[in-house]
């Protein structure tokens, strides 16, 4: 069986002729209308396929395409949201676990005391407790360094000796205790100061500063200039590193820093939350 929509069958009864029969479907109109009316299957199926239609016509406006497209679209994201939701989620360590009160009972390493014996130090110069830190070989490893690498760079011996290295770090610490605001003041004439002047000359005292080496760069790997960026250093660092270590350390210390002014360039990055 064919279904019919009511302008086709309305066409159909205009070809016969018969304008009873018009006037029957007009009736079937009519009965539409009433709210006792209940439509059959046949025409609830015409009235459909009529909407279908004329949705489907080509003469439809442009609003109806424009939600017709955003039909479309809200089932696609729909389709593709149902589709994310069938795959499985992945579970982060951790997931589904909770912290609860409990009594902390730490794991601190028991204190070992170490019998010290203050009369060994009663007879001690100030040069003793350099050397407690900075021993006469690191002297020797600096002063021959230094001339090798003075040489290489300038074909111009430095001569310089441990005695003088030691001269040399003596006056870096009289000038950190007495600040002037240029170090050529130190050999100025009214401001010179003679436990400085005395032992080398201004232009003598910046040489050695430029050429102050603790290792010869050309013998360290290539390897460990990456992985350490302190290497240039690194040997002074372990022998002060060492010589903290053989101090006595008591159950109860206190710790203090000192900020150090500095007016180069330091690319490491340090963390100083109340400075």
């Amino acid at each position: 069986r064919l279904s019919l929509s009511r302008q086709e069958m309305e066409l159909l009864w205009s070809f016969d002729g018969n304008n009873s029969e018009v006037e029957d479907l007009s009736d079937i109109d009519d009965a539409v209308g009433n709210p006792e009316y209940q439509p059959s299957r046949q025409e609830q199926s015409s009235s459909e396929e009529d909407s279908e239609c004329e949705d489907s016509s080509p003469h439809t406006s442009k609003p109806d395409r424009g939600h017709k497209r955003k039909r479309r679209r809200s089932r696609t994201e729909q389709d593709e949201g149902d589709d994310s939701n069938n795959v499985p989620e992945e579970t982060t360590p951790g997931s589904g676990m909770r912290w609860k009160a409990c009594r902390l009972t730490p794991n601190q390493a028991q204190f070992e005391h170490e019998d010290e014996n203050v009369q060994d130090r009663e007879e001690w110069s100030p040069l003793d407790y350099i050397k407690h830190y900075i021993d006469k070989d690191l002297m020797k490893t600096i002063a021959h360094c230094s001339n090798a690498t003075s040489l290489a760079k300038s074909g111009v011996p430095l001569n310089t000796s441990t005695d003088e290295i030691y001269h040399y770090f003596g006056a870096c610490i009289l000038m950190s205790c007495v600040p002037y605001p240029e170090i050529r003041m130190y050999w100025s004439k009214v401001l010179r100061f003679p436990a400085i002047t005395e032992k080398f000359t201004r232009d003598r005292f910046f040489r050695l500063r430029s050429s102050l080496k603790v290792l010869i760069d050309d013998d360290v790997p290539e390897d460990l200039k990456t992985c350490d960026q302190f290497w240039k250093v690194r040997p002074f660092l372990n022998r002060i590193l060492q010589g903290c270590k053989s101090q006595a350390r008591p159950e109860c210390v206190c710790i203090d820093e000192q900020m150090i002014a500095f007016t180069g360039a330091c690319p490491y990055r340090q963390y100083l939350p109340m400075k």
